[in-house]
């Protein structure tokens, strides 16, 4: 009783659920996100693979109800072929359950004597029998013709596996078989270049008779074995040795051929870079490794060959550059094109001639050429394009670089190819582009000078007098024409105290400190809508406000402000804002 009360007060509470932690509670939201995440991209997958497997079902039946004609003649063909090939072996199990049963039915009837002669009666049918089918006769229908093709396909191999080879005798001494005329000759050939390697004329005949037979187990013969076998006949006095042939030409036996060899690989090694795809080899054939019998005065010392080989035939001529020549002054001399000379010396194009410089336009040819197959990969210069354009906002014979031009680069893949070290071509086999060139845009002013009133000078390609003595020159141009970046005017130099005039009439519109320009004048011409600034000067001798002529003098030369020295700092502006080249409103000789 106590306990149900103990059950009804506790049911009446309350109970306050306990808080979980942040992290779990993080936790177990996204353990619930992905749950159910999983669970909709089941569905979705479980739905499609069944979507699939119903069209794929009705595809299958579309197509098994369409093809039911074709399907029923190609059954009814399957069965006609396979009538037509087991028929005779079905004839044959119907023969033998008939001899079995008949066989049984007169042992029953008639005992064991009654069973044998019939017994014999259906074995002989069955073996030889013509309706029945017999055993073999089904078996000679089907064995024969397979025996047949077995035995052309034999006889197919067999005459494949025949060849025939021309049997070589000279002077009626069997040597052998060789796989045509021409391997005599040639033979005949190595042997004279062996026999009279120094000049000798030794006169061996041969007379060879060539006939056609059947190779058999016997091998072919090559021209060197030929050789070897001629030179033994011969009587000559033969040693085993290496023979050095260069493009086809013996030029000696040595007993030795190690030195010889590494001789080739050095010359070899002298050309090559290391590069993966490199391919270094004589332009030539250079053969030293094939030992065969030599006359004995054909052997030299490894020496002999080596100085052969290392020779230079054609030493290289230079050219001794002279004073006032040019590149194109030393191609006309030499009658050579300038591409040639630029392979013969690389750079030379571009290359500062100095008297005396030595130019290759003939390189040296040695006794064995050197042919180099190599991969390069290297960046080229794409020149940039200009592009004028007429500018309203510019004064005539004024430009202005409104766009920078930049070159572009192209990654080149090329297949170089040289001989001796010289260029012969350059194949390129792959261009990447890193960056395209910029345009260069200039514009061009079309704006026309505006006519001013000259008193003390006139100048001729200009509306402004100098603002100084003509007998001082301009010191500084223009940063775009060749001054440092930020200039904005131009430096004329001149001693402390030369008086600075008016370039033309106007109103003065600032006298006074300017900052790093100093004292500072700026006229306004109402003739032409410019200003001139008269900048760094040491005193100044008119006022805001005051009209002056042209050539009035304003100030006196000084080095007020950021300046290094005494000077006028001159500038031209349309207006207060953009800023002119001076050069283009002053007469400059």
């Amino acid at each position: 009783m106590e306990d149900s009360k103990k059950t009804d007060i506790l049911s009446g509470i309350a109970v306050k659920p306990a808080r979980l932690p942040f992290h779990i509670f993080i936790l177990t939201v996204t353990a619930a996100f992905f749950h159910d995440l999983g669970k909709s991209v089941c569905e979705i997958l479980g739905d499609l693979t069944n979507a699939v497997l119903v069209f794929v079902g009705k595809a299958i039946g579309f197509i098994w109800v369409k093809t039911e004609k074709f399907r029923g003649f190609v059954w009814g063909k399957l069965k006609y072929f396979g009538i037509y090939v087991f028929s005779p072996f079905l004839k044959l199990g119907i023969a033998y359950t008939t001899m079995r049963k008949e066989t049984k039915a007169a042992n029953r009837e008639h005992g064991m004597k009654g069973a044998v002669p019939v017994f014999f009666s259906h074995l002989a049918a069955f073996i030889f029998g013509k309706r029945s089918g017999g055993a073999v006769t089904t078996v000679f229908n089907y064995a024969i013709p397979i025996l047949s093709v077995i035995f052309l396909v034999n006889i197919i191999s067999y005459a494949s596996d025949i060849k025939y080879a021309v049997r070589l005798e000279v002077n009626g001494t069997f040597v052998g078989y060789i796989e045509n005329e021409r391997v005599y000759t040639e033979a005949e050939k190595i042997f004279e270049q062996r026999v009279n390697f120094l000049g000798s004329t030794v006169m061996v005949d041969f007379i060879p008779r060539f006939t056609i037979e059947k190779l058999g187990y016997s091998g072919i013969l090559s021209a060197s074995q030929v050789t070897n076998i001629l030179l033994e006949q011969s009587g000559i006095v033969v040693e085993y040795a290496y023979g050095v042939i260069i493009n086809g030409n013996f030029i000696g036996a040595v007993k030795d051929n190690e030195t010889i060899l590494m001789t080739r690989d050095a010359l070899l090694n002298v050309h090559k870079t290391g590069a993966i795809d490199e391919e270094v080899d004589f332009s030539g054939s250079f053969e030293a490794e094939q030992g065969d019998l030599y006359p004995v005065e054909s052997i030299v010392e490894p020496q002999a060959i080596i100085r052969s080989i290392t020779r230079i035939n054609e030493e290289a001529q230079y050219y001794t550059v002279a004073e006032g020549d040019s590149q194109l002054l030393i191609a006309e001399k030499l009658d050579i094109p300038m591409d040639l000379l630029e392979r013969l010396n690389p750079g030379f194009a571009g290359q500062t001639l100095m008297p005396g410089d030595r130019i290759m336009f003939s390189p040296e040819v040695p006794y064995l050429d050197v042919a180099v197959t190599r991969t390069e990969i290297y960046d080229q210069e794409i020149p940039f394009a200009t592009e004028y354009r007429d500018d309203a906002s510019y004064f005539i014979n004024t430009q202005n670089t409104s766009v920078r031009g930049q070159n572009g680069i192209d990654r080149l893949t090329a297949q170089v190819t040289l001989v001796n070290g010289i260029e012969q071509g350059r194949r390129v086999i792959n261009r990447e582009v890193i960056s395209t060139p910029v345009t260069q845009v200039i514009s061009r002013g079309t704006r026309a000078l505006p006519q001013g009133t000259f008193s003390n000078e006139s100048p001729t390609s200009g509306i402004f007098i100098w603002p100084v003595p003509r007998d001082h020159k301009i010191s500084e141009y223009h940063w775009s024409d060749g001054g440092y970046w930020g200039h904005s005017g131009v430096d004329i130099g001149a001693p402390y105290g030369t008086p600075i005039y008016a370039g033309d009439s106007g109103t003065v519109v600032f006298a006074g400190w300017n900052s790093g320009y100093g004292n500072t004048v700026i006229i306004e011409h109402p003739n032409s809508g410019l200003r001139t600034w008269y900048a760094h000067a040491s005193a100044l001798n008119v006022t805001e406000g005051q009209e002056v002529s042209q050539g009035e003098t304003i100030a006196w030369v000084g080095a007020t402000g950021r300046a290094d020295g005494n000077h006028l700092h001159f500038e031209v502006r349309d207006g207060d804002s953009r800023i002119l080249n001076p050069r283009h409103f002053l007469d400059i000789e």
